[in-house]
């Protein structure tokens, strides 16, 4: 196969096909509960929330009435001290978020960890490299991408460098 371009929309995986990118990978923790029956009575808008502690908690209630909870991420990325700490980070969400609504009883449905990528900026990365395009959201935060949602009114071909503060 031969061609012009090719976009490279690989997430954190993108380290391998590109190194020279400036980004860190972390690792990050996340549950689900399982379904709350009336959730989406007491919670109509959603209840999207980020708490700017350090290290952070966000969640958001899904479609089918469970709150999708993560955060208290980790600069580490070892597969297995983050399979080893599931347990108790994901403890720590669920303490975290009974804060935020006391009166709402979880029970966990699934619990997980993964990668993610952060640029310098915190900011989506979308660059030429050569004639690879990378573009990379780099987030496992449980939101609907921004990118999607607003999709960019020029063409990435036509704008390619995206200078690193």
């Amino acid at each position: 196969m031969t061609a012009s371009w090719c976009v490279v929309a690989t997430g954190y995986e993108v380290e391998g096909l590109l190194p020279e990118l400036p980004f860190v990978l972390h690792s990050t923790f996340a549950l689900v509960s399982e379904p709350i029956p009336g959730l989406d009575e007491r919670l109509p808008d959603g209840l999207p929330f980020w708490e700017y502690a350090d290290p952070y908690v966000y969640g958001r209630t899904t479609d089918d009435g469970r709150m999708l909870i993560g955060g208290k991420d980790e600069t580490y990325r070892d597969p297995l001290r983050r399979r080893r700490a599931i347990p108790a980070k994901t403890r720590g969400l669920e303490s975290s978020f009974s804060k935020f609504l006391p009166d709402l009883e979880l029970e966990v449905g699934h619990r997980w960890a993964g990668t993610f990528a952060e640029t310098p900026d915190g900011l989506a990365y979308i660059g030429g490299h050569d004639s690879r395009l990378p573009v990379s959201r780099f987030s496992p935060r449980g939101q609907r991408d921004h990118l999607q949602r607003s999709p960019p009114s020029i063409s990435p071909l036509t704008s390619l460098a995206v200078p690193w503060r």
